[in-house]
């Protein structure tokens, strides 16, 4: 691995949005939305690499419905504290959580390789949403699919389907597309660049329509929405006990 991205340390702009010019409680970093993956039952998700196939994000659309998310859980469950929104859409950025996700699975070493950008970020605490690879698994109702390898980030894993036999005829089960999202939550002492506390999410919604193909399932609106609400839902169910035990 390079140095991790050495020229992060140049100045890298952030986007902020805060509330009053007082130093704000709660600074909000999310890195998950600048691409998602789309990955199917043929793809060798163990070979180092190859996860699937990754498309790009053009828009802010999904880190922005993070740091909305978040915002509105500080400021249910912490009235009138004063919230800092930082959107960073850097490259570097990203290809350096990469970097750090391909050797380990410890946050903290995020947030180091990181400091050269967060360290810049005045708060009391820095919520960090970011990515996580986990392994890839289903569940329809008591139905539980478990996939060898791990997927990392947003996107979608296609199952098309396959064909069983029946006495002496073929049927094709009803494949499907699972909108999965994987990544954690995190909360750093900016003071000290230190993790305090986390939540990892490993969610998978499965969506099928026995009437269309499995990727068709969903219209392109209908896949970024969904991807949307998995992420803004687990979001409001992790961060409340995290602000509690960070406060």
């Amino acid at each position: 691995m390079r140095p991790l991205l050495c020229w992060l340390a140049l100045a890298v702009p952030i986007a902020t949005f805060a509330q009053g010019s007082a130093v704000p409680d709660y600074a909000v970093v999310s890195l998950i939305g600048d691409r998602f993956t789309v990955a199917d039952r043929n793809t060798d998700v163990r070979r180092e690499g190859h996860q699937g196939y990754s498309f790009p994000l053009g828009s802010a659309s999904i880190d922005g419905a993070v740091l909305a998310a978040v915002k509105a859980v500080v400021a249910e469950k912490m009235p009138g504290a004063n919230v800092s929104l930082d959107l960073i859409r850097e490259p570097a950025v990203y290809e350096a959580e990469s970097e750090v996700l391909a050797i380990t699975r410890e946050t903290q070493a995020l947030v180091d390789a990181l400091q050269p950008v967060l360290g810049h970020i005045r708060a009391r605490r820095l919520v960090l949403v970011s990515k996580v690879r986990e392994p890839a698994d289903v569940h329809f109702a008591n139905v539980y699919q478990e996939r060898p390898g791990v997927l990392e980030g947003l996107g979608f894993y296609l199952d098309p389907g396959r064909q069983i036999q029946n006495t002496e005829t073929f049927e094709r089960s009803a494949g499907y597309v699972g909108v999965f999202a994987h990544f954690r939550v995190s909360v750093v002492d900016p003071r000290t660049q230190r993790l305090l506390d986390e939540e990892r999410i490993a969610e998978t919604r499965p969506v099928r329509d026995e009437r269309k193909e499995p990727w068709e399932s969903l219209t392109p609106e209908q896949k970024v929405a969904t991807i949307k609400d998995v992420v803004t839902r687990q979001i409001g169910n992790v961060l409340p006990g995290l602000l509690e035990r960070t406060r």
